[in-house]
């Protein structure tokens, strides 16, 4: 009789663990206690780089709905550039609200956008980059790079296979 109690209560406390790390169990309670927060940050760097037009907001179980004044209802009908938006506002939302660290590294960040979205990204940029601390941009874009307000500036200038760098 004593083992078959052994038995049984190793058969609940397996069941009580699958219960608690499955689906259900603690990813959704902790899916659904980041859920605000995820908002929240995204509802400010939608105003910062959007003014509000392109938005997320993150459901209890952190699906993702793209929020496009101007756009279509899915992600599949939105431009690239509004996706690119809509990913950076993402990535920086859960930055903020997940991960704690004081250095960001963005490469093209601008990639997808016109020359004037490239321009207001660097501009949101500029506004938020107290946030992080620490930013490294890496870009080819014109537009991106002249809106930067950059405390340190490196060029890297590629002539006849021959690369040479400026730091300003």
């Amino acid at each position: 009789k004593a083992a078959r109690d052994g038995c049984v209560d190793e058969m609940r406390f397996a069941e009580f663990c699958s219960k608690v790390v499955g689906r259900d169990g603690l990813p959704a309670h902790l899916c659904a206690a980041a859920a605000p927060a995820l908002n929240a940050a995204a509802a400010r760097y939608s105003q910062v780089f959007t003014d509000g037009e392109i938005g997320l907001v993150f459901s209890p179980d952190l699906d993702v709905e793209v929020v496009n004044l101007h756009g279509g209802k899915t992600i599949k009908d939105q431009s690239a550039g509004e996706l690119r938006m809509a990913s950076i506002i993402a990535a920086l939302s859960f930055r903020d609200a997940l991960v704690s660290h004081n250095l960001l590294v963005l490469d093209e960040p601008s990639d997808g956008l016109d020359g004037p979205n490239s321009a207001a990204f660097a501009r949101g940029m500029n506004a938020v980059v107290e946030r992080f601390r620490h930013v490294i941009v890496i870009s080819h874009s014109a537009p991106l790079l002249e809106e930067l307000e950059p405390d340190f500036k490196i060029v890297v200038t590629k002539e006849n296979g021959i690369a040479t760098i400026d730091a300003t």
